[in-house]
């Protein structure tokens, strides 16, 4: 006896005290390794932290777009229609895809690997005749700052219109990213 307590009752209670703290600090290790998986699980994904959000595009930014207009069967309204001048533009990445705000409206694009393709309608009503313009964008992203593509124009009317609608065309543009600084205005004619 040592102390007032049993040898064989003291021999059991450090044994269970060197179990305890062996037990405690193994707890501690596989923890600490199952935190270094997690991490290195979540940093090896390219998604975002929150579930079902994608990771930012490329396209975020401004931009300034130019448009090289159409030359067959639609060329003829360009002479009504906007077009050609490099205008500022600014891009968004949204949980629904990607917000680009043109000068004349806002349009929702859809954003699949290095590809953005986003649709726009025009309607002007008249008095004689209403015309609606729609265009469809699709363009790639070449390296970081730089994106070019085509567009399929579609013109429809209703009424006493130009004989020559309705009309289909393609036609290309291009997006480049501007600097820091910030995109040079362009003033262009009307």
């Amino acid at each position: 006896m040592h102390g007032g307590v049993p040898p064989l009752l003291e021999v059991a209670m450090r044994e269970s005290a060197s179990s305890h703290s062996r037990r405690r600090r193994l707890s501690l290790r596989a923890l600490g390794l199952l935190l270094v998986l997690i991490t290195v699980r979540c940093n090896s994904e390219q998604r975002s932290a929150l579930k079902g959000v994608p990771p930012p595009s490329k396209f975020a930014g401004s931009w300034m777009m130019s448009v090289i207009a159409p030359k067959g069967a639609c060329a003829f309204l360009f002479q009504q229609l906007w077009c050609c001048c490099p205008v500022p533009i600014q891009t968004e990445d949204t949980p629904g895809g990607l917000l680009v705000r043109m000068p004349s409206k806002t349009v929702m694009a859809t954003v699949s690997g290095g590809v953005v393709t986003l649709a726009q309608e025009t309607r002007w009503p008249g008095d004689m005749c209403a015309e609606t313009e729609s265009r469809v964008w699709t363009g790639v992203l070449e390296g970081d700052n730089r994106v070019s593509g085509e567009y399929t124009l579609t013109v429809t009317a209703t009424g006493t219109c130009d004989p020559r609608l309705p009309c289909e065309d393609r036609g290309t543009f291009r997006w480049d990213r501007c600097p820091d600084s910030g995109c040079v205005s362009v003033v262009c004619p009307t």
